[in-house]
């Protein structure tokens, strides 16, 4: 239940089903989302707190940055219906560890 208030937001959502599927980086994210890139950088902090996004790889560019490649951490959202209330079951990544993008 703790992840129903951050998914409420429709850039949240946009930015986990962006990188449902292949890691990209916050400007790709963006991008693809429509969302101002300082606000992405903002979101991706809190979905990487919620245990929502991690960082699946670090590669540095051709001018020497370092550049991180986020990725859900969210394999599936399961909607029922009981007594008449929608309700909702995360399923959350079994593969990537507390510890690891956090």
């Amino acid at each position: 239940m703790r992840y129903l208030s951050i998914l409420g937001m429709p850039e949240i959502r946009r930015l986990i089903l962006a990188s449902f599927v292949k890691a990209r980086t916050a400007l790709q994210l963006a991008d693809l989302t429509g969302i101002p890139i300082a606000k992405c950088y903002r979101l991706i902090w809190r979905l990487r707190a919620a245990g929502l996004m991690a960082v699946e790889a670090v590669f540095v560019s051709p001018n020497g940055r370092a550049k991180l490649l986020f990725r859900s951490r969210l394999p599936g959202l399961e909607l029922f219906l009981r007594d008449n209330q929608l309700m909702g079951r995360i399923h959350s990544s079994p593969l990537l560890g507390p510890s690891e993008g956090g």
